[in-house]
C-alpha cells in the first residue's frame, strides 16, 4: 500500500473499532511496515480527534509489544510534545519517550517540557507523574537541574492530588538518593 493509503485504512480502522485487540493488531502491522508506522505520526501530527489520540493508543502498544520500533521516532514525539495541548498526547508520548534513552539533540526542548508542563497545575496528573520520571533522570546526567527540579516537587508533595503526592516523595526520596 502507498503511505496515502495506509492513512485512509487506518482512519478507517480507528474508527470501526475501538477494542484493544483492534489496536494491537494494527500495532502488529505496524511493527513491520514502517509506512503505516509513518501513517500513525501523520495521524496523530493532523490533530484531528478521535484519530489523533486513537493512533497515539497504537503507538503505545506498539512500544510495549515492540521496544525498538519507537526509538527512532523519540525526536519527533520530543518536537511534538510544545506543539500540542492535547494532555492524551502528552501524556502517550511522554510516557514512550520514559521508556528510552533520551536523544541528545532534543533533551534541552524535552526538559524545558518538562518542567513547564510540571509546573502547570492544570496538566493532566499522568503528564506530571512522566514528566518527573523524565526529569529525574536528566538529574543524573545534569545534576544543576535538582535546584529546580526539588523545590518543585516539594511544593506538588504539599499540593498536588493524592497519587502526585505519592510521586513527588518517590522522586524526591530518588534524588536525595543519588545526591
Amino acid at each position: 500500500m502507498k503511505p496515502t493509503d495506509w492513512k485512509i485504512w487506518l482512519e478507517k480502522e480507528l474508527l470501526a473499532d475501538r477494542s484493544k485487540e483492534n489496536v494491537l493488531r494494527i500495532a502488529e502491522i505496524a511493527r513491520n511496515d514502517g509506512q503505516l508506522l509513518e501513517s500513525i505520526f501523520v495521524v496523530i501530527e493532523e490533530g484531528k480527534a478521535p484519530y489523533d489520540w486513537r493512533a497515539a493508543w497504537v503507538l503505545d502498544h506498539l512500544n510495549q509489544i515492540e521496544p525498538s520500533a519507537t526509538p527512532k521516532h523519540l525526536n519527533r514525539m520530543i518536537r511534538f510534545l510544545p506543539t500540542t495541548s492535547s494532555d492524551s498526547l502528552r501524556r502517550t508520548f511522554l510516557k514512550i519517550i520514559g521508556t528510552h534513552p533520551i536523544p541528545d539533540e532534543n533533551s534541552g526542548v524535552l526538559m524545558d517540557e518538562c518542567f513547564k508542563l510540571l509546573k502547570n497545575p492544570a496538566s493532566a496528573i499522568a503528564v506530571r507523574a512522566w514528566c518527573m520520571n523524565i526529569l529525574v533522570d536528566f538529574a543524573k546526567e545534569y545534576p544543576e537541574i535538582c535546584n529546580e527540579l526539588k523545590p518543585i516537587l516539594e511544593e506538588i508533595s504539599k499540593t498536588g492530588s493524592a497519587g502526585e503526592k505519592s510521586k513527588a516523595n518517590k522522586m524526591l526520596k530518588t534524588l536525595d538518593k543519588e545526591s
